[in-house]
């Protein structure tokens, strides 16, 4: 079975998610989105060829064809995006989602009620550097 990433946000280190998604056999990056469809076609061309653009993170959440999401945009905005993507039903990877225990505790709660994974891709704890 593949998984089908969506990404919600061109940010740099979504473009080293982007590689490692592509040299695994069993997931693809089919979505992108952006506050601007350039940027999300821009991105998508360069590192997720084929996958649909968005210019809105909601439109990109309401894709069902797409089963899990990675979230490496902003601090301010990663809670409220982490919440809508467990509402509608998409698994979440989320960049850094440590710096608020009190976020993360709404992120894993929205999780389980949804019944989704969540994942959290900060390196410091998981790498021995």
């Amino acid at each position: 079975m593949e998984v089908r990433w969506g990404v919600l946000g061109c940010a740099g280190i979504a473009q080293k998610f982007c590689s490692a998604v592509t040299s695994v056999g069993n997931a693809r990056v089919a979505a992108v989105a952006s506050r601007s469809l350039e940027k999300a076609k821009e991105f998508a061309a360069a590192h997720a060829p084929g996958a649909k653009t968005y210019d809105s993170y909601e439109e990109l959440l309401q894709d069902e064809s797409v089963q899990a999401v990675y979230i490496p945009v902003p601090t301010g905005l990663r809670t409220e995006l982490a919440l809508k993507a467990a509402a509608a039903k998409k698994h979440l990877l989320v960049e850094k989602p440590l710096v608020n225990s009190q976020d993360l505790r709404r992120m894993i709660q929205a999780c389980k009620e949804a019944g989704v994974q969540f994942m959290d891709h900060t390196m410091f704890p998981h790498h021995d550097r």
